[in-house]
């Protein structure tokens, strides 16, 4: 049985598929995300990587010897830090 989550995200693709122009497209991940609860107990941290807007995701009792870097797809059009936010926040 799929999750509340992924089936309230499957629900709203359906409603509001990905088609038209770009700007529509990228409006509609951006809905899509702030529908995406994030998880409670992780805090982000706005930095900069080499001129690059990124985040740090950090869950209580993560360890602070190891980093996972996660680039989403998108062919540098689609999506940004706040449509993924929430999956990083379950990856750490």
């Amino acid at each position: 049985m799929a999750s509340e989550v992924l089936t309230r995200i499957t629900e709203m693709l359906r409603a509001n598929p990905l088609q038209g122009d770009l700007v529509q497209m990228r409006a509609n991940m951006e809905r899509g995300a702030e529908a995406t609860p994030l998880p409670p107990d992780v805090k982000f941290e706005p930095v900069v990587a080499n001129g690059v807007a990124a985040e740090w995701a950090i869950a209580p009792d993560v360890r602070h010897d190891r980093a996972l870097v996660y680039v989403h797809g998108g062919g540098y059009t689609m999506g940004s830090l706040a449509t993924h936010r929430a999956l990083c926040g379950r990856l750490s």
